[in-house]
């Protein structure tokens, strides 16, 4: 007859610690997707709705400016912007390369723009403003190379007779961390557009209007398929001005090559019919963002404009 066998007690013993090794690496297991599944469902839930979800501003029209007879004198135009979202972008580099070839900014410009940017990174970084027609063809063209991309458009100031009245309308310009901090407004955010100097900078509460925006439904490539929710914006209100266009005209051509200035009021009231300071500079030169040749060829002209 055979003998029973048996098991060595150390063999037993390693069986014991492999079987509570199993034990609790499958309790940790089921705990894990426990927790991911009950407490942190509804969190990657959200998530990924985020991730389909777009939300965008719509900047409000600036009030437009008028002379005491409601001629034009500064209206707005619509601009293509090029746009970055940071969340929307699988690698950087290779986007910032491909985008580079198209706009003509150095892909090492464009990462570094959008690294930069601290804000909410579902929120579209500026790359180039007032994009060129042909620009915007390639990019559409080549929108599955690029996805992160959008082409957003925005109202841009637009001083009909360039250097009119420079002195006294002003100009707009993107706001800067100063004036972020300075304002403490939440309605402010990176980005917006500001009175600068002048009449714009003066009466901006009232020309500024209020943001609108919209959320849409994005595709896997970050296509728009549909608007959930849109909120119009509020378009800022118009200035009429005591100012007489032709007057003004008038005097600025008397000055055309001089230096000086002329100033004409109404005797009766004390309205100015016309304001004019020489040399001058076109406000347009601010409104998508002087460039540093232009900057420097103003700030270091020797009649200051």
């Amino acid at each position: 007859m055979r003998e029973s066998s048996t098991v060595p007690e150390d063999v037993k013993q390693r069986l014991n610690w492999l079987l509570i090794f199993v034990v609790i690496c499958f309790s940790v297991l089921v705990i894990s997707l426990w927790y991911l599944q009950m407490i942190k469902g509804e969190e990657f839930k959200e998530r990924a709705v985020e991730n389909c979800i777009r939300s965008l501003v719509e900047d409000a029209p600036r009030g437009r400016i008028y002379d005491r007879q409601e001629e034009l004198l500064v209206t707005n135009r619509p601009a293509v912007v090029v746009s970055i979202i940071p969340a929307e972008v699988d690698d950087l580099e290779k986007l910032s390369e491909r985008l580079s070839r198209i706009i003509g900014i150095s892909p090492e410009e464009i990462a570094l723009t959008v690294k930069n940017y601290r804000e909410n990174p579902f929120k579209p970084v500026k790359i180039l403003d007032d994009c060129k027609t042909n620009k915007i063809v390639e990019i559409e063209e080549r929108k599955d190379e690029l996805k992160g991309v959008v082409l957003e458009v925005k109202p841009r100031r637009d001083y009909l007779y360039h250097d009119f009245a420079a002195h006294s309308l002003g100009y707009v310009g993107e706001i800067d961390k100063e004036e972020l901090q300075r304002f403490g407004n939440p309605k402010f955010q990176g980005g917006d557009i500001i009175g600068k100097a002048g009449l714009e900078k003066y009466y901006d509460d009232i020309l500024r209007g209020e943001k609108g925006g919209k959320e849409v439904e994005v595709d896997a490539l970050g296509q728009e398929v549909a608007t959930l929710l849109y909120q119009k914006p509020i378009p800022g209100e118009d200035l009429v001005l005591t100012i007489d266009r032709d007057l003004q005209l008038y005097g600025e051509n008397l000055l055309f090559d001089k230096k000086g200035s002329i100033v004409v009021s109404n005797p009766n009231n004390g309205e100015i019919l016309a304001l004019v300071n020489r040399p001058s500079f076109s406000p347009n030169l601010f409104a998508n963002g002087i460039s540093s040749s232009d900057w420097q060829r103003l700030s270091s002209d020797a009649d200051y404009p």
